[in-house]
């Protein structure tokens, strides 16, 4: 209901929240946001049901190439790049991420039109983190 609630607040919209209850949604800095969510991921028995959305532009090849290699705290082979993969964190672009649904979803904001945040905000179930642009 929270994620629900926030981009009724974010896009001016009127969508009734249903289900499920989870953290309050607060935008935070990138590096503030993607340690809770680390923090998260390590504390969750079902940490690999998670996805990281960005834009398709310069930013995912950024993400791609500085997760492949372990940086952020994450292994880089707990990562799947572009696909969903069972066991593991799904770096997505929007149009990838479309139509799916994780417990935690982590949004890097920056260069992201407002259809694509709508999308990115709306494929988590239980724990949204959005990294404001800096």
């Amino acid at each position: 209901q929270e994620i629900v609630e926030y981009c009724n607040a974010e896009f001016d919209m009127k969508i009734t929240p249903m289900g499920l209850h989870g953290e309050k949604v607060i935008p935070k800095s990138k590096g503030v946001c993607w340690n809770e969510f680390i923090e998260c991921l390590e504390n969750c028995k079902e940490k690999y049901t998670a996805a990281i959305i960005v834009d398709s532009s310069d930013k995912f090849k950024m993400y791609q190439n500085e997760l492949r290699y372990g940086e952020y705290g994450i292994n880089g082979e707990d990562i799947s790049i572009g696909t969903v993969e069972s066991g593991k964190i799904a770096l997505l672009d929007t149009k990838s991420a479309k139509g799916m649904e994780f417990r935690y979803v982590f949004v890097d904001k920056e260069g992201m039109t407002p259809n694509e945040l709508y999308i990115a905000y709306t494929r988590a179930m239980e724990a949204l983190f959005v990294a404001e642009e800096e």
